[in-house]
């Protein structure tokens, strides 16, 4: 059996978002309050050039509707109280989601980038990972059970 590992593909709602820097109609745009990176679909002319900015490969073109899309950190969710749908969906309970300075304090040890990701000065990205030893290899080789 071979250990598997996948790479996280979501919006990190990052301090400096390289999307929102780009977008020329202003669709892509970080709350300051809540720091939630939001698109506007009304906004969007799917230029994708919010996409080819992201260093982690989001937001996505949906070609049916012609526009950009990305994680909105179920928004509508937050404000009522409740999680993001992934946290609660995640089957082993590997996600949490919360002001950085309170997950910092419950995770010391958490880091902001391992080595499949990329260089976390771009960004800023708001993330944290309880990463193990072999994340942070310069050179990570896949290893079989």
């Amino acid at each position: 059996m071979s250990r598997l590992s996948y790479p996280l593909h979501s919006c990190n709602h990052c301090a400096q978002p390289a999307c929102t820097e780009v977008c020329p109609t202003g669709a892509m745009e970080k709350n300051t309050e809540t720091g939630i990176v939001m698109h506007d679909d009304e906004k969007c002319i799917g230029c994708e050039s919010c996409a080819k900015a992201c260093p982690y490969e989001q937001p996505r073109l949906i070609e049916s509707l012609g526009i950009v899309q990305k994680c909105t950190l179920c928004h509508d969710h937050i404000a009522r109280g409740e999680n993001p749908v992934c946290v609660d969906a995640c089957p082993l309970r590997a996600l949490e989601w919360g002001k950085l300075d309170d997950l910092k304090s419950k995770h010391p040890e958490a880091i902001s980038s391992i080595v499949a990701l990329p260089d976390e000065s771009q960004t800023n990205p708001s993330l944290l990972i309880d990463a193990r030893t072999s994340a942070l290899e310069s050179n990570p080789v896949q290893r079989f059970i």
